[in-house]
């Protein structure tokens, strides 16, 4: 029997608490994929995505995932973002590591069949405020997360774009060329 939306919420939920724990506990976190199918949760961290292959190969995964029968799919990793009218700054610039105006974020989509939500935190590093990023006891300060601002495309119109959103409908499209 297919999970419903409520139980997917629930999923969602528990993974945006436990991968901000993750990183709130260790002071970053790995690309993750989080796999759901047969009410199972299943976890694959990815080591690194240094390039453009990579982060390919990691959506081309996801989507064999739907192909073969997932039901839900999240994935989390830290990342850089351009929001506001500072995303008009982006042409600017060859990519968006060497705009100046970038925000250091930690991501969280997570998407089913019918509903795709993007969720992102802004990640709070105390050298922001203390240049030298040390605590009395000489360790470095962990960084922190903001609130998770979070879009569904089911119930805000938002649109999800990019490399790890919209899985079942990349999995049609392969399924249309293929024949």
């Amino acid at each position: 029997m297919p999970m419903t939306t409520e139980e997917h919420d629930k999923i969602r939920e528990f993974l945006q608490t436990t991968i901000r724990k993750i990183f709130e506990d260790g002071g970053m976190i790995s690309p993750t994929v989080y796999k759901i199918e047969n009410n199972q949760l299943e976890v694959y961290v990815i080591a690194e995505m240094p390039n453009d292959d990579c982060k390919d190969k990691v959506e081309q995964l996801c989507v064999k995932f739907v192909d073969d029968g997932a039901e839900g799919l999240g994935f989390a990793s830290e990342a850089w973002m351009l929001a506001g009218e500072k995303w008009n700054t982006h042409k600017q610039y060859s990519c968006i590591a060497d705009n100046p105006n970038r925000i250091e974020i930690l991501m969280f989509t997570y998407s089913t069949k019918s509903t795709e939500v993007m969720a992102f935190a802004k990640i709070i590093r105390e050298d922001e405020e203390d240049p030298w990023g040390i605590t009395f006891t000489g360790e470095k300060k962990k960084p922190k997360l903001d609130e998770w601002d979070i879009h569904t495309t089911s119930k805000d119109g938002h649109k999800s774009e990019g490399r790890f959103a919209k899985f079942w409908e990349k999995a049609r499209t392969l399924h249309y060329a293929e024949n």
